[in-house]
């Protein structure tokens, strides 16, 4: 009896701290499909997100803690870097844009967006790395992608720790 009543306990304990899904966020009605090359959270259970199609066109997509879009382009020039997302919080998203000319672009959280750049140059981001820069978790969760081996399309998921 104690045997089953340790098992109970045991399975309910681990029930109530496992992962519970938050959100889901597809661009499956893009024809060319979509996979994710970076996700930078916000701190605060949202995350900035860059999508690269089958073409080479990369979307970067700023999503609020309930998955909802507070920004969406498409970037060009993508070969000059591959961390697109320089930093993202519940305020500002700041990315990296490589056409027309390579600069930087701000993001506020009413999603208008203004060119940072200068008047004899042009500004970078992060030097060329192997693999993008990722942030994945946050005090609250952490977010994952969902490959669907099926098609070329992939899903980020959020989590909570609850």
């Amino acid at each position: 009896m104690r045997v089953k009543l340790l098992i109970l306990f045991i399975t309910f304990s681990i029930a109530a701290f496992a992962a519970q899904e938050v959100w889901t966020y597809d661009r499956n009605s893009d024809a060319d499909g979509a996979k994710i090359l970076q996700i930078v959270s916000d701190g605060k259970g949202g995350c900035a997100s860059v999508w690269l199609d089958t073409n080479e066109i990369a979307t970067v997509v700023w999503l609020d803690k309930k998955g909802n879009t507070k920004y969406e382009n498409k970037i060009y020039g993508l070969f000059f870097s591959p961390n697109i997302i320089l930093s993202c919080s519940k305020k500002q998203l700041v990315y990296f844009s490589g056409a027309p000319i390579p600069m930087i672009v701000q993001v506020d959280s009413k999603g208008t967006a203004k060119v940072i750049g200068t008047m004899n140059g042009y500004l970078t981001g992060i030097f060329m790395l192997p693999i993008p820069n990722q942030k994945l978790t946050d005090k609250k969760g952490f977010f994952t992608v969902n490959a669907d081996t099926n098609a070329v399309y992939q899903t980020l998921i959020r989590y909570s720790n609850k």
